[in-house]
């Protein structure tokens, strides 16, 4: 039996030194690296090649925890390519969601998960949060409508106020998440130089 059984690498036809050269790429460079780029180096390429690579990367690497987030969570979403036009529905626009959770220890956040939503009404961010957060789990969101009825029945709720005046911002209301989605944007931004289609965000 080959000592690849088992891996990302069974039944491959590329040579493993492209494999740990991908590897290495993704892992070592600040921003990872794209598809595009990695089938440029030697001796990957070939685009095809670069992109089946990396994509098998990295689904090895997102397999690590799939339970559900607990504790105390945040979550909120934000709009990627461009401003919101107003109201609960965009066009042309893609709003991602995240849901962080907070160190056990009370230093620090742990895992984070992200996803797509079709607009801000409730029943979006019900079903997102109804999905990645455990019942029982204290969920701390903004002071919008939608988000203050997303998580009833579910868990428990803290509403932080955005928009409310006072010294604090959304940045220090919600840290975790707009953390997030700050390295989210700037990894974008900087490895893929910022053109994702839907389907790949």
């Amino acid at each position: 039996m080959p000592v690849t059984t088992g891996t990302v690498f069974q039944s491959t036809e590329t040579p493993l030194t492209v494999w740990f050269e991908a590897a290495r790429l993704m892992t070592v460079p600040k921003n990872g690296v794209s598809a595009t780029t990695l089938s440029r180096v030697p001796p990957i390429s070939s685009y095809q090649t670069a992109w089946a690579v990396v994509a098998k990367l990295r689904a090895a690497m997102s397999e690590v925890d799939k339970d559900r987030l607990s504790a105390v969570v945040e979550v909120d979403e934000c709009i990627h390519g461009g401003a919101a036009k107003g109201g609960t529905t965009l066009t042309g626009q893609d709003l991602v969601a995240a849901a962080v959770e907070h160190r056990r220890s009370g230093r620090g956040y742990g895992r984070v998960r992200l996803g797509l939503i079709v607009n801000r009404s409730a029943w979006e961010l019900r079903l997102f949060v109804r999905a990645h957060v455990e019942p029982g789990s204290r969920v701390i969101a903004n002071g919008l409508s939608a988000c203050q009825s997303a998580p009833r029945g579910l868990a428990g709720h803290e509403a932080r106020n955005e928009s409310a005046p006072g010294p604090a911002d959304a940045h220090e209301l919600l840290t975790g998440v707009h953390w997030v989605f700050s390295v989210g944007e700037r990894w974008l931004s900087g490895t893929h130089q910022g053109s994702v289609q839907p389907g790949h965000l």
